[in-house]
């Protein structure tokens, strides 16, 4: 019986399918509640090796770069393919999935290397290894080495692509027909699209999520990267040649101006209305004139200022609650157990994963026009099972039920989920927690040999207080490279290389991100907005 296929874009199915069986023939694959439900004992490891016959492929609805597919076969082994989109690319950095395969490779890595030194790393107890937190604030216990693991899906394999295909690599296979992908776990769960958590009644479960979203983030932010051993391609050497954000803003900045370039096809030219759309080109995000000179001059305060301070880490580049994967524990408690989407990873500052985590707190809902807005939570989760912009069916707007919403200036009595300052003061107790348990995986792995790096600092006392410095900077650099990121997917819909259903050329979007961006430096009391000091400078 052929398989059943739900895609949007065209997998070579038959040249496909025979890599995934010679390339995955010792791959020992997860159990899921469906296979687990259906055969038991030593009948149901048997299963778990190996890549059977295809029986579904499904094209997952979210996502707006890389086309992403959950693949089952007849043994109910289930993965999860990512591939780059087929055509010339706006940038050439843009969907780096080796870079995705590398860090989860890493990551999975190193938590078998906790594992394998579970011994060891309790024997490293300290007395202050609850820095910052009550002992009973989340009844856990920093000792057990399996608080400290990354929650990310294990790798399978990686296909560079037919044309970087080295001869005698050992497939045995014709080519693929594909550009690079990767396989990878598939991980059960919950993914709440929504950061308010509608589907929980109970307040104290939405705080409980948020808080273990906090936790799971410090746990990434405070890696000892010198363990991690991540391929010096990864990264540059802390703040060389420049610090973090100073390349982050060049970088994407001129990505920006290459996608307001992109040409938009007449047949194209249509809003989201169907209006004539009067733009011949992706066009430039508002606000550009004299948010550009703020974002530059804010990078580099803030990175002299992190410099200073020995701060640098593993970032996600995308750490929101719709990328996480949560699930109860035996003990009826929401874990986070998948940290999802990680094509924007790389070297750098922490608070750019806490400043995109708490964007929904950045956004007044006032400020938000009405177009962009979900008509409601029911409707919106209709039409994204991932809180990415999506199209319905019927032709009404779209919308965004986790940033566009907006938390900011809602009252505690009215807020259902954790104030941001009760999140920002909880994260700098995570993060003094992290860095104790960092200093510990330290400790062994000197012991064996291992030696520090300029990557891995000593650094007396807590990096980390409240309130927390260049936050307020962040967060609008946070909002205009969303801005940038929904500029692209109107430059890839242009061009047809769009991953998402739902994707179109309009400038609607990257606009509204720009002036929210504008909004969040009009508060910022500490990066000057036109060469001035203070919020009296206005944009």
């Amino acid at each position: 019986m052929p398989p059943q296929v739900e895609t949007r874009h065209h997998l070579p199915l038959e040249t496909l399918q025979p890599y995934l069986v010679r390339s995955l023939a010792s791959t020992v694959f997860s159990p899921t509640s469906s296979s687990q439900a259906g055969s038991s004992g030593a009948q149901s490891d048997s299963k778990r090796t190996g890549w059977g016959d295809l029986k579904k492929v499904k094209q997952f609805s979210f996502g707006q770069s890389n086309p992403t597919y959950l693949l089952v076969d007849e043994k109910d082994n289930h993965l999860v393919l990512r591939a780059r989109p087929s055509g010339a690319l706006i940038s050439p950095t843009a969907h780096n999935l080796l870079r995705e395969y590398t860090v989860l490779s890493r990551l999975s890595a190193y938590n078998s290397y906790l594992v394998s030194h579970r011994t060891d790393l309790k024997s490293k107890s300290t007395s202050n290894s609850k820095s910052g937190q009550e002992e009973d604030d989340d009844n856990e216990n920093d000792d057990d080495v399996d608080e400290w693991l990354v929650p990310v899906p294990r790798t399978y394999g990686y296909y560079p692509g037919d044309d970087k295909r080295k001869e005698g690599d050992g497939l045995g296979v014709d080519n693929v027909g594909m550009p690079e992908f990767y396989v990878m776990e598939f991980k059960e769960g919950n993914v709440f699209e929504d950061c308010e958590f509608p589907e929980l009644d109970r307040e104290e479960e939405k705080a409980e999520c948020w808080k273990v979203a906090i936790k799971t983030l410090s746990i990434l932010s405070t890696l000892p990267l010198d363990v991690l051993d991540l391929p010096k391609s990864f990264g540059p050497p802390p703040h060389i040649p420049v610090p973090f954000y100073e390349r982050q803003v060049k970088g994407l900045l001129r990505v920006s101006e290459a996608q307001g370039r992109t040409k938009i096809p007449v047949h194209l030219r249509k809003d989201l209305l169907g209006k004539p759309y009067p733009k011949e080109t992706t066009g430039k995000i508002e606000g550009e004139e004299t948010m550009v000179p703020y974002l530059q001059r804010g990078a580099k305060r803030v990175g002299e200022q992190e410099k200073g301070n020995g701060v640098w880490g593993l970032v996600h580049g995308d750490y929101k609650i719709d990328n996480l994967i949560f699930k109860r524990n035996e003990k009826g408690r929401w874990k986070v157990v998948g940290v999802l989407d990680w094509e924007l990873c790389t070297l750098g500052s922490p608070l750019s994963d806490l400043g995109n985590l708490t964007l929904p707190h950045s956004i007044d809902p006032s400020d938000v026009p009405d177009e962009c807005k979900p008509a409601s939570i029911s409707h919106s989760r209709l039409l994204s099972s991932r809180g990415q912009p999506q199209f319905p069916l019927d032709n009404k707007l779209p919308g965004t039920s986790n940033l566009l919403k907006g938390l900011r200036n809602i009252t505690r009595d009215v807020l259902c989920v954790p104030h941001v300052d009760d999140l920002e003061r909880y994260w700098v107790g995570c993060m003094q927690r992290g860095e104790a348990w960092k200093e510990r995986v330290m400790d062994v792995w000197i012991a064996e040999g291992g030696k520090r790096t300029e990557s891995t600092p000593v650094v007396e006392g807590s990096r980390w207080e409240h309130p927390i410095k260049g936050l307020a900077w962040v967060r609008s650099w946070m909002l205009w490279r969303l801005a940038i990121i929904s500029q692209g997917i109107a430059a890839r819909s242009a061009l047809g290389q769009a991953s998402s259903a739902a994707a179109t050329v309009d400038s609607l979007y990257f606009d509204m991100f720009g002036r929210l961006a504008g909004k969040c430096a009009e508060v910022d009391e500490e990066t000057p907005k036109d060469g001035s000091v203070g919020v009296k400078a206005k944009l």
